[in-house]
């Protein structure tokens, strides 16, 4: 009952003219990395505040929709910066897509190069003790990417003045575009028990429909990579490789999520 009080008295109070609502608008989108996993996306809000008084932010609830379909939703964590008053704060807001379900949707619309997406967010303010809620939504396109499938294809010895331990790994880039694999970590294991570590930041491209064969090599000291040999080449169909493929950000993903609000505000490069 208080809570429905303090809104109504919130809502007389705007509509009065008595106090203003922030003005909350997307400034950019920017990409906190990809792999096949995952999208990790970092949305930049600029909250306005053009009353005298200082306001902070209750809660700041976010979703998204691709193709019409709901693929990330979450709430900002605590603390939330403060926006003085006749000033603004950036409001960094990250969301993570779910590479699979993405492909999912792509699929599922039949969509060509793009697809359409929506990022709503529902920040609630406290201006003067009283909760007033601030909706923004932000609609465009985005690349119609499909997750890349992997195996590994093979383990083997390279001899020599540097020997090492080659990884063969057969990647598959199903989609429409053209994509970059920006490095690898994780390990080997045999049996559920790691055999070796693996980090590599080489860059392969992935072409766009077809599957890239590509060899890691892991360099050890001979010891070591004498008892991985010995493990490995015991039982190769046990072996699993448990970590990450990382991908270069296609430069069109980040110009085209922002692309539609970018056309219509003077100050953006270009304008």
């Amino acid at each position: 009952m208080r809570g429905r009080i303090a809104v109504l008295l919130a809502a007389t109070l705007v509509l009065g003219g008595c106090i203003k609502k922030p003005q909350v608008i997307l400034v950019d989108i920017k990409i906190g990395g990809m792999n096949f996993q995952k999208i990790d996306l970092i949305c930049l809000f600029r909250v306005n505040n053009p009353n005298w008084f200082d306001t902070s932010v209750y809660s700041f609830d976010y979703s998204m929709l691709v193709g019409g379909q709901p693929i990330a939703q979450g709430e900002l964590p605590q603390p939330i910066p403060k926006v003085p008053a006749y000033g603004n704060e950036i409001i960094p807001v990250a969301a993570s897509i779910d590479f699979n379900q993405l492909s999912r949707i792509v699929r599922q619309a039949h969509a060509g190069n793009s697809v359409s997406y929506k990022l709503s967010g529902r920040p609630v303010f406290n201006m003067l003790g009283l909760p007033v809620p601030v909706p923004v939504t932000h609609s465009g396109r985005m690349p119609s990417l499909l997750a890349p499938r992997w195996k590994l294809r093979g383990v083997g010895l390279r001899s020599g003045p540097k020997p090492a331990f080659l990884l063969t790994f057969e990647i598959e880039n199903p989609g429409k575009r053209d994509l970059s694999l920006n490095g690898l970590k994780g390990s080997l294991k045999l049996n559920g028990q790691t055999v070796l570590q693996i980090y590599e930041t080489s860059v392969t491209k992935l072409p766009s429909g077809e599957k890239v064969r590509i060899v890691i090599p892991v360099r050890l000291g001979v010891a070591a990579m004498y008892r991985a040999a010995k493990q490995a080449m015991a039982n190769q169909e046990a072996l699993k490789f448990d970590g990450e493929f990382k991908l270069k950000t296609p430069a069109l993903m980040r110009e085209m999520l922002l692309g539609s609000e970018k056309a219509k505000r003077p100050g953006w490069p270009g304008h």
